[in-house]
């Protein structure tokens, strides 16, 4: 089976992310406005990417490697396949919006598996 490499944050390559753990989609920005007529007219300003990632299936030192590169940086170089179709790779500056609200799961080999390790990225510049 080949490796599905479509996800780097800050040069940390995060192999394999199992279905439904990861999550990337545009997010329009647009601004409605109700005019005097009482019609409503939408601007379109621009997009900006979202990633949704939950690692609480990924390796321990993979996630202690990430940990350490998340909460020391304002902003995250990511490098991810867009869900527009394609095979094209997207590199731009994210911000961690959201952290997670990780819970004891259970112990496997003498060690905590945890769950609820999800992430919220929000990229810096938005697309016109």
């Amino acid at each position: 089976m080949t490796e599905k490499n479509f996800l780097s944050i800050d040069g940390i390559l995060v192999p394999d992310m199992e279905q439904n753990n990861l999550k990337i989609y545009r997010k329009d920005i647009d601004v409605y406005v109700r005019m005097i007529s009482g019609r409503l007219v939408c601007e379109k300003r621009g997009y900006y990417w979202l990633i949704e990632a939950d690692f609480s299936d990924i390796a321990t030192e993979l996630l202690n490697r990430l940990d350490s590169v998340l909460f020391s940086k304002e902003s995250h170089m990511i490098t991810f396949l867009p869900s527009t179709g394609g095979t094209g790779l997207i590199t731009s500056e994210f911000y961690l919006t959201s952290g997670p609200s990780p819970s004891l799961k259970r112990w496997m080999d003498e060690l905590p598996e945890w769950s609820g390790l999800s992430y919220i990225f929000e990229e810096v510049r938005p697309h016109e």
